[in-house]
């Protein structure tokens, strides 16, 4: 009996956690010359919790994944960039080193012969822990008007 209450608080826990918008993103871009520009994604996190770089070793965190849709209406320059600058320690959660965000993280993708007007589509997927748990991974989906 006493399991099933702890799996029920449990469960119960993980639902008002993940219906919780402990990370919130933004999505924006900025202009840099004549139909150039930066796509730039912004994730805002709650106090003490974290998301993971692109970048994570094997048997660590789930990385923050970026699905940018091509479109006729722009070209993609690079790879997405990681502004902000990263938490790089081991983590006893996982047992292996981890590179992660706290508070704000900035991530850019530079997009070149942009029409005026373009709609720009993706989605971003990403874990988030607090240092005692994480939730299931998140997958947003965005739209940005250049």
């Amino acid at each position: 009996m006493k399991k099933t209450i702890l799996s029920a608080c449990f469960t119960l826990l993980v639902f008002y956690c993940s219906s919780q918008d402990i990370v919130s993103w933004t999505y924006d871009f900025e202009k840099t010359g004549e139909n150039t520009g930066w796509l730039v994604m912004t994730a805002q996190m709650q106090e003490n919790w974290v998301i993971y770089s692109q970048h994570t070793s094997d048997g660590g965190p789930l990385p923050t994944i970026f699905d940018i849709e091509e479109s006729d209406d722009y070209t993609m320059a690079n790879e997405v960039v990681e502004i902000s600058e990263p938490i790089k320690l081991f983590s006893e959660m996982f047992e292996v080193d981890v590179i992660k965000f706290k508070d704000k993280a900035v991530f850019k993708k530079q997009l070149q012969n942009v029409k005026k007007g373009a709609i720009i589509k993706g989605s971003v997927s990403f874990m988030t822990c607090d240092g005692e748990k994480c939730l299931p991974p998140k997958e947003i989906r965005f739209k940005v008007k250049t």
